[in-house]
């Protein structure tokens, strides 16, 4: 009695929906991807042997998980079968990853009408590309009719670790920039002291600073020039005088 119990339990867990999906980076690990194909087969093997959720889409499955199958050769690896996202809405059939990025969603109904099946397979595309964003998620349908594309995208992918090694060049660049400038910035002011009284400098910047440039007069005299300019003649003020002269007259 207690080991028909336990059995029965075990079964129950069996038959459940994987909520606990693999990681991200997976999707670009073959080796772990295999690991992966081992365990989803032998997953939906399980299911096949018990008809669950029933023969008939057992049946269609069962031929879609063939190796040779050319209707998903793009995506070689069983990545999930009978899963369901963390938010627990729903419960799909079938996910294949192509290795470098891309999955597809499989929706199968054991029927000829695709209107429903369609809707389902576009709504956990959707809860798969919010569980996987970095990624590029296709969906599909099976059913008496055939297997069908109901959104077609890239099997390829850019791997977020790869764009990370790329970027980190470019902010490492952007920091030297900012330096260089902090350096010109913290120059002392130059006064020129051989220069007339009465002419002033007016300085402009012509150049960009090099990084090859060291000495505080390398990059003044590359970034800018100067040159004298004559400051206008003071212009008296003619009532002033004239009032003062007639004060004293």
């Amino acid at each position: 009695m207690i080991r028909s119990q336990v059995h029965k339990t075990i079964q129950r867990l069996n038959r459940r929906a994987i909520t606990s999906l693999p990681a991200q980076s997976v999707l670009w690990d073959s080796e772990k991807l295999l690991k992966q194909d081992e365990e989803a087969r032998n997953r939906a093997q399980y299911f096949f042997s018990h008809g669950v959720p029933n023969k008939a889409e057992c049946k269609l499955l069962a031929t879609l998980l063939q190796k040779h199958n050319t209707e998903i050769e793009s995506y070689p690896y069983l990545f999930l079968y009978e899963w369901s996202p963390t938010n627990m809405m729903g419960r799909g059939d079938a996910v294949f990853a192509s290795g470098q990025g891309g999955l597809v969603v499989v929706e199968a109904k054991a029927k000829h009408a695709t209107k429903h099946v369609t809707k389902q397979s576009l709504f956990y595309r959707q809860r798969l590309l919010e569980e996987y964003p970095q990624s590029s998620v296709s969906a599909a349908i099976l059913t008496h009719g055939g297997f069908a594309w109901t959104q077609k995208e890239s099997e390829h992918a850019e791997n977020p670790v790869q764009l990370t090694s790329v970027l980190l060049p470019l902010k490492q660049r952007n920091l030297v920039h900012k330096q260089q400038k902090l350096e010109v910035n913290s120059l002392p002011s130059v006064r020129s002291t051989t220069l007339p009284k009465d002419t002033s400098v007016l300085c402009s910047i012509t150049g960009q600073i090099s990084p090859s440039q060291n000495s505080h007069l390398s990059l003044l005299s590359s970034l800018f020039t100067c040159r004298q300019t004559t400051p206008p003649p003071i212009r008296k003020n003619k009532n002033k005088a004239l009032r003062r002269s007639a004060r004293y007259n």
